[in-house]
């Protein structure tokens, strides 16, 4: 009964962590795109879709989504989709530092360059080129984090200022040349982007610069990278190098050259 009281402490200590997250991210809006209401494993709430523009879509429930726990899951399966440029207003009305997450995954093609598109706030671009599959593969999580700041009636973003006109700021999925602009789901936070709870990693192999022998910790040959120039099998039957000379070849060549010179000779003394 000795690992009792330390479960109970790492448990203790986990949900300490997530109440405190809990209370010092401040959600200024939420959507859930294409879905219901639903609460994420970090406790930020995101509210039902209502748009009326594009096409709502939970085809992705028909997968396991990578990279998030069970409980996230729904976030990444259900879109909005739209043949065209579409919208979701977003209220600011303080000034602060704030930071924009835009949860992402591709669950229909199976190849990059099929899906590109740009990400807008209040007419200025914050992700350009988004080509999910490119980035993460199919099925996978993929969130971008981008901070922002309000300061007297003006957005500041990546540098550049924008009039804030009203109460609002539009945040805009642009259509492309590849498909449809989507998203999965988004929130703004009032808060530092170190505060924002972030995606692990992508799972990568682990490449080592040598590996050891077993026996007598020797140095091992590092097996090639898939990228280089070896091939273990030729795209067809090997061809001949026709400016190579083989062993036989260099012999006969005098002997050929011999016997010419001794023809001429030859007659020569018989003519005698």
């Amino acid at each position: 009964m000795g690992w009792w009281p330390s479960v109970t402490v790492q448990l203790l200590l986990l949900l300490c962590n997530v109440a405190l997250s809990r209370a010092a991210l401040n959600i200024i809006w939420s959507v859930n795109a294409g879905g219901e209401r639903h609460t994420d494993s970090s406790g930020i709430k995101y509210n039902k879709d209502t748009a009326a523009v594009g096409e709502a879509s939970d085809y992705g429930r028909t997968m396991t989504i990578f990279r998030v726990p069970q409980q996230d899951q729904i976030l990444y399966q259900t879109e909005r989709y739209h043949t065209s440029d579409f919208s979701y207003n977003i209220p600011l009305k303080d000034d602060g530092d704030y930071v924009l997450v835009l949860k992402f995954s591709e669950v229909w093609f199976n190849a990059a360059h099929q899906k590109v598109f740009n990400v807008q706030l209040n007419g200025e671009d914050v992700v350009e080129q988004l080509d999910i599959y490119k980035e993460v593969g199919r099925g996978v999580a993929h969130d971008e984090i981008i901070p922002f700041k309000v300061k007297s009636k003006k957005l500041i973003v990546n540098g550049k200022k924008s009039d804030i006109v009203g109460k609002s700021v539009s945040l805009t999925l642009v259509k492309g040349y590849h498909d449809n602009p989507k998203l999965n789901a988004a929130y703004v936070a009032k808060a530092a982007v170190d505060e924002i709870p972030t995606l692990p990693p992508l799972d990568t192999p682990e490449e080592e610069d040598e590996l050891e022998d077993e026996e007598d910790g020797e140095p091992l040959q590092k097996p090639p990278k898939p990228d280089d120039k070896i091939r273990k099998h030729t795209s067809g039957p090997k061809v001949q190098n026709p400016y190579a000379v083989s062993d036989s070849t260099s012999y006969i060549i005098p002997i050929f050259a011999a016997v010419a010179a001794f023809v001429p000779l030859l007659y020569c003394l018989c003519k005698i």
